[in-house]
């Protein structure tokens, strides 16, 4: 409980406190009143718990390190094996550090010897000698007063003064919490920053608190960039680079090598550069490597934006290699960029339709046999011919029918009706059923042989339209007949 009612204590001192620190320095005293809770090692004669307090007196020789004396004084009692009142007197001498860790508060670190006195009712006095230590805060609240608070350790070995249940070389550790107040007399030379440079040397006057600074108050910047260290937060920035606010080098154009060390800072995004921030161009075609799609070009090819050679005619030959650069798109070519032919029909492969065209036959533009001549849409397919009174095609009729769905096939927008016809022989019915027969097997065929059904058409027109006499053996063969007729 008396430790939280500290604590408290503390941390209301410290919201009361509104006013910076007082800069003492070598020269400053410092007197100090305050009150003390001891706890005392089990081997001191059983000494109970105790309040009471001390008094101390410092003089700074340096703007950190304070030499204290003192005393304190903790008014007690044995608890075994009689009791009896004790008076404990322990006198010090210490070093304290005081560091400023905000601007009105600092960590109070110290040290140093220790004589431990015991006034005993109707005993003579004794004492022990040991060492100190020490550990707190001080927190300035005006001027040059300042609460104070801290916990105290006096370490004696072989003691005189042991219980009786004690070994003879046993050691003891007294403990005490203290928390008072302190006054400090005589400034150091006045430095408002608190940075350790009075304000008639100080070129930075108004450097933030804990900020290192050189002998002249302004704050450190170790790498030498503009920024001070305290704000720096790329501290170890190369020599000559530029940097921004935060003390981080710049990189303009994104290539990796910093502002003011950069000797080509416009490099384009993505380009790959040297350690001087030039971009490289390992083929020499002119487009830096990074941004080369192609970064492989062969000396002396043309290029495009990409850094790829140029294929004028987009045959898969570059220009460079390219013999026939004018190549039609669309057609393969040799090694060389000329189109190919296989067929020798004129037409390059890749354009034609109808790659396998027997040689010698004439070809339309897409390569595929010529079936219809101009201003004649109807074409008698000489060699389909059918057994008598059948509409099964002859072995010999397929020769004929695979070049026209070579032909049909290349040319997908021509649409024809196969046409069926008989000579007179027999009635018109069987003649006209037999005619619609033998068109369906043309057309059947024709579509086994991939001609899409959508170009093909099936009529049987019977005796109805003869070419020649029907009195003759020869112009019933002619009659007899199979007809492609264009119908669009």
């Amino acid at each position: 409980m008396w430790f939280k009612r500290v604590l408290a204590g503390t941390v209301l001192a410290l919201a009361a406190a509104t006013v910076p620190a007082v800069a003492q320095g070598p020269g400053s005293v410092e007197i100090g009143a305050l009150g003390r809770y001891s706890f005392f090692d089990k081997y001191d004669s059983n000494l109970d718990r105790a309040f009471g307090g001390s008094g101390l007196l410092g003089v700074y020789f340096h703007k950190l390190v304070v030499l204290e004396a003192g005393a304190a004084y903790s008014p007690t009692e044995t608890i075994r094996p009689t009791p009896s009142d004790v008076t404990h007197l322990p006198l010090f001498g210490r070093l304290v550090l005081n560091v400023p860790v905000a601007e009105r508060l600092g960590i109070l670190v110290g040290g140093g010897y220790q004589r431990t006195q015991y006034l005993v009712t109707g005993a003579d006095p004794s004492a022990d000698n040991g060492v100190q230590g020490l550990l707190g805060f001080q927190a300035w609240l005006s001027g040059g007063l300042a609460l104070r608070a801290q916990g105290i350790a006096d370490f004696v070995p072989s003691p005189k003064n042991l219980s009786p249940v004690a070994a003879a070389d046993a050691n003891y550790t007294h403990w005490a919490a203290e928390l008072g107040l302190t006054y400090t007399f005589g400034k150091a030379p006045r430095d408002t920053d608190r940075d350790g440079v009075a304000d008639g040397r100080d070129r930075c006057a108004n450097t933030p608190m804990g900020v290192r600074v050189d002998a002249a108050g302004c704050p450190v910047d170790t790498d030498r960039d503009g920024v001070a260290d305290h704000v720096d937060r790329c501290p170890n920035t190369a020599a000559g680079a530029r940097v921004d606010a935060t003390g981080c080098p710049t990189d303009a154009d994104g290539d990796k090598v910093f502002d003011g060390l950069d000797r080509c800072p416009n490099t384009p995004a993505g380009a790959t550069v040297d350690a001087n921030g030039c971009p490289t161009d390992a083929d020499q075609d002119g487009v830096f490597d990074g941004l080369d799609r192609c970064p492989n070009t062969a000396a002396g090819a043309t290029v495009d934006a990409n850094g790829c050679p140029v294929d004028t005619d987009k045959d898969g030959v570059i220009d460079l290699n390219d013999r026939c650069p004018s190549t039609p798109a669309g057609a393969r070519v040799d090694t060389n960029g000329c189109p190919t032919d296989s067929d020798k029909d004129g037409v390059f492969d890749g354009l034609d339709r109808c790659p396998n065209t027997e040689a010698g036959r004439q070809v339309d533009a897409n390569g595929c046999p010529i079936l219809f001549e101009a201003d004649k849409p109807t074409l008698v397919l000489q060699g389909v011919t059918f057994a008598t009174g059948s509409a099964v095609l002859s072995d010999n009729s397929q020769t004929v029918l695979d070049i026209v769905a070579e032909s049909l096939k290349g040319n997908p927008d021509v649409r024809v009706e196969v046409g069926g016809h008989t000579d007179a022989t027999g009635s018109r019915a069987l003649n006209t059923r037999l005619s619609q027969a033998r068109a369906e097997s043309v057309r059947t065929y024709l579509l086994s042989q991939g001609v899409p059904a959508t170009q093909l058409t099936a009529r049987g027109y019977g005796p109805d339209n003869p070419v020649a006499t029907n009195a003759t053996a020869a112009g019933r063969a002619r009659n007899r007949r199979v007809e492609l007729k264009k119908i669009n």
